[in-house]
């Protein structure tokens, strides 16, 4: 039932395009101007700079651009597919991922119109956070399956759409050192994702500015940007947030898996440092999955408890 649910949401969503970005809205206006001048032949590199000089601005530091990956991609998409291939292999896709790794499927659907409705959110579709949700989600698979060089491989992958996945590289790791499982798998990723970055960095060098104007990153932050990372996009996020991400943290705890996933499902932590609470939309998916099956255990074992009451 859940795996028709999340079907015919897609398939509703695909006749729903997301509103087209204006100008003033700079980094979805960016991912869209550096998509369309890749397609017309430009390097991801210089489209990016350019698309970065179509808003009056310029960049300093690597850590502004996105890593090439998604771009490579997106680059062949035409581009009136770009939003189909959204729903299916994002929204579709990872929804049908998670129904093999959770223990609640009727909370699934929930995950996947998360992902629709953001998605439509001023081509926000083109957030590559976004794109390394199923990555990450086909990671929990493999994890769950103690297939490891899958898992990290997968986990590679995730990390090379957007670093903020490379917590399921060293959770991975910790894991492994504390259980003692394989853990080469998980050190060449690290390595393998280190060289890509530094790869990137250097490719990047020559549209660098020695005064760039991206907004500042560290020192900006705030625990109410931590809420609302925790609960970006949701309806009442701030509010919502806190408690999603806690019992999300509960769930992964009392399940045995905090430890490969404790640089993930801990990632909101760092709206204390950045006010980038957009950072949020490759966790939030995972958090509502979390939280729903940690609400759903509770009820369980309540009404179990209700029910051994009554008969005694």
């Amino acid at each position: 039932m859940a795996a028709a649910a999340i079907i015919v949401l897609g398939a509703v969503f695909l006749f729903a395009p997301p509103q087209q970005p204006h100008r003033y809205n700079n980094d979805q206006f960016i991912y869209a101007h550096t998509v369309a001048r890749m397609k017309r032949g430009e390097s991801y590199y210089r489209a990016a700079s350019d698309s970065y000089k179509a808003v009056g601005g310029s960049v300093e530091t690597t850590r502004a651009f996105r890593p090439p990956t998604a771009y490579l991609f997106w680059r062949w998409v035409p581009t009136k597919l770009l939003w189909p291939s959204y729903v299916i292999l994002v929204a579709v896709v990872t929804g049908l991922i998670l129904l093999r790794v959770t223990t609640t499927p009727l909370v699934v659907p929930l995950v996947t119109i998360y992902l629709l409705s953001l998605g439509r959110v001023s081509v926000e579709y083109l957030f590559a956070e976004l794109w390394a949700v199923p990555l990450v989600a086909a990671t929990l698979l493999e994890v769950d399956r103690k297939r490891w060089r899958l898992a990290a491989a997968f986990a590679v992958a995730a990390t090379a759409v957007r670093e903020l996945a490379g917590g399921l590289l060293a959770g991975g790791l910790l894991a492994a050192i504390m259980r003692r499982q394989p853990w080469r798998p998980w050190v060449a990723g690290l390595a393998v994702t280190g060289g890509l970055y530094a790869l990137h960095a250097r490719l990047l060098e020559p549209y660098l500015h020695a005064h760039g104007t991206e907004a500042k990153l560290l020192g900006t932050g705030s625990i109410l940007t931590v809420f609302h990372m925790a609960g970006f996009q949701l309806p009442a996020g701030r509010a919502i947030g806190p408690v999603i991400w806690a019992l999300a943290i509960v769930n992964v705890v009392r399940t045995g898996r905090f430890p490969n996933l404790a640089f993930f499902v801990t990632l909101p932590i760092l709206g204390l440092i950045a006010d980038r609470p957009y950072w949020g939309a490759i966790v939030v998916p995972f958090l509502i999955l979390w939280a729903g099956e940690e609400l759903s255990d509770r009820i369980q074992r309540t009404t179990r408890r209700r029910t051994t009451a009554r008969e005694t």
